[in-house]
């Protein structure tokens, strides 16, 4: 979920992170137009919509049980390490 700037609460998956620089990839959020030339694998060229990334600090995990983007905690059960809504406390699971 998108906290801040033009997108601020939209939700989406998030497509690629980008650690050393700090920034991910959410689908359908941050649409920018990329101009692409002409080649032989799209002989028309012309102009696609495409996700930009957003800074990793404007986006939270988003709960189904609060219904709300969260901040996690991390905790340990049955020998795995999970992440936890710090807000509800329910257990947030990778899709």
């Amino acid at each position: 979920m998108v906290i801040s700037g033009n997108d601020r609460g939209n939700k989406g998956e998030i497509v690629r992170i980008d650690r050393a620089r700090g920034r991910v990839v959410v689908k359908g959020v941050n649409m920018h137009w990329r101009h692409i030339k002409k080649n032989p694998k799209n002989p028309q060229g012309g102009r696609v919509q495409r996700e930009a990334s957003v800074h990793i600090s404007n986006v939270l995990l988003f709960d189904e049980k609060s219904n709300r983007g969260v901040r996690i905690r991390h905790q340990e059960k049955n020998g795995k390490k999970v992440r936890i809504s710090a807000k509800s406390g329910s257990v947030l699971e990778a899709k």
